[in-house]
């Protein structure tokens, strides 16, 4: 072959190879989420948790640094070590609820320390070097729900300490310190309903490293149970949202926490770790607080319902989505992905958009669209309609009823959007709802007969 024809077929393999790289960036872009640019504030973080040890005792924070893996100040990191039996298979404290009182120390800055010291009422402290397990320890290979993970074993004092602690004759128990920078790998299946990334796993938690928490939706809870104290620490969450309402967090998919953008992959679904109490590590005889959650707090999407079964659903499981690195401290408020609806609302309440059928047309194309975000923004902006007419009927209120009623049984947090601004709707117009009813059509009774709660109100 000729030096030009070389040269032609040199220049054609690498236009191909470039071609190949820039059409696999322009598909990762792609399945990158759009973050929000507009926000509303909904209260402030209350207190901020970090849990060394998987099912172990909380460190109260002051500030952390986000990670893909979780949060961090030093060698603290949330869930990095976890108590394994002798074949290296993960427990918890579903079935050694003495874990949860087992506190872990770790000095941070300003003066950071490596040293990781375990206390127990009924126990003389111990301590490991996790710098020196790191330096001196091969990666072994542990399992955490189906699934290998690389891990350091933190040596045979803690595994003697962790072994007289749980009183179990038959088995010796370690102490295992997670040995990756990546995060897991994803359970087999967890990807079929929810859009988890390969970063969204973090170290060893359950499914995702950071858990979120609404202070008012837990003191609901507690205002149903009368025989067992019900507190956020019942939930082992990340943060603690003080400021916003009972529930409202089912209507949310971003949110931001001072300079930290999370987004919410899928609601948690709440096991018998919540019977437990923190405090004394003794469960509860009747099954609290799980079985009353489970009466008012079942999924509505039936895919996610037969993921989760009988589970019911309290706190947001999230990801973090802006750049790892920034710092996350109580009192720092958070935002969610709302404030466009609420800035449509109140253009729509005003009569100031230009052509509100042309809008109204527009947020029925996002309701159809095949991507989660855009199909919640569309019936954020539908509901807006409603809650701009808190007292007067709008021209186009059957066309808006008539395509939410398609979306009742999307994911969430579709159908929880819906049923509350159909609340609000019937609360709003219930003064004068035998003035308005008037004004609609048999259609749009049936429509509002079908979407509203109780039946009643609309016959």
């Amino acid at each position: 072959m000729s030096s030009k024809g070389s040269l032609v077929t040199a220049a054609v393999a690498t236009a191909s190879v470039l071609g190949g790289a820039y059409c696999a960036y322009l598909y990762k872009k792609a399945r990158e989420p759009k973050l929000p640019t507009e926000w509303i504030e909904v209260g402030f973080l209350k207190d901020l948790y970090a849990y060394p040890i998987k099912s172990c005792a909380p460190i109260i924070l002051n500030q952390a640094v986000t990670t893909v893996l979780g949060l961090n100040d030093g060698w603290l990191r949330d869930r990095i070590l976890m108590v394994v039996d002798d074949k290296y298979n993960f427990i918890t404290a579903r079935a050694y609820p003495e874990l949860l009182l087992v506190q872990p120390e770790i000095r941070t800055a300003p003066y950071p320390s490596s040293v990781l010291t375990l206390k127990h009422a009924d126990m003389e402290p111990v301590s490991v070097d996790l710098a020196e397990v790191k330096a001196t320890q091969s990666p072994k290979t542990a399992v955490v729900w189906g699934v290998s993970v690389p891990v350091y074993d933190c040596g045979w004092e803690a595994s003697e300490w962790f072994s007289r602690l749980l009183d179990r004759s038959s088995l010796n128990f370690r102490l295992v310190y997670y040995a990756s920078p990546e995060s897991r790998s994803l359970r087999a299946n967890t990807n079929q309903l929810y859009k988890f990334t390969k970063n969204d796993t973090g170290a060893l938690p359950d499914e995702v490293p950071y858990n979120l928490i609404n202070e008012a939706s837990v003191e609901d809870l507690a205002s149903r149970v009368s025989d067992c104290k019900v507190t956020p620490r019942n939930f082992r969450p990340n943060f603690v949202l003080s400021g916003a309402k009972a529930y409202d967090e089912d209507n949310w998919k971003f949110v931001k926490i001072g300079d930290n953008v999370f987004e919410i992959i899928k609601p948690c679904f709440r096991c018998i770790l919540t019977t437990i109490d923190p405090e004394t590590g003794v469960r509860n005889e009747k099954v609290e607080p799980l079985e009353t959650l489970k009466t008012y707090r079942q999924i509505d999407d039936p895919a996610a319902r037969r993921s989760a079964g009988s589970s019911p659903r309290l706190g947001l499981q999230m990801a973090l989505r802006s750049a790892p690195g920034n710092i996350i401290a109580t009192n720092d408020r958070i935002y969610v992905r709302q404030a466009a609806a609420k800035l449509l609302t109140g253009l729509m309440h005003c009569r100031a958009l230009p052509d509100e059928a042309k809008t109204l047309k527009a947020l029925t194309r996002s309701c159809r669209s095949k991507e989660l975000v855009e199909r919640h923004c569309g019936v954020l902006g539908l509901c807006g309609y409603l809650s701009s007419r808190p007292y007067s009927l709008g021209p186009r209120l059957g066309d808006v009823l008539a395509e939410l009623a398609r979306h009742t049984s999307a994911p969430d947090p579709i159908p929880a959007t819906i049923r509350t601004a159909l609340a609000d709707f019937r609360r709003t117009h219930q003064d004068d709802w035998s003035k308005h009813r008037e004004q609609l059509t048999e259609e749009e009774l049936d429509l509002l007969a079908d979407l509203t709660s109780p039946p009643s109100y609309c016959a």
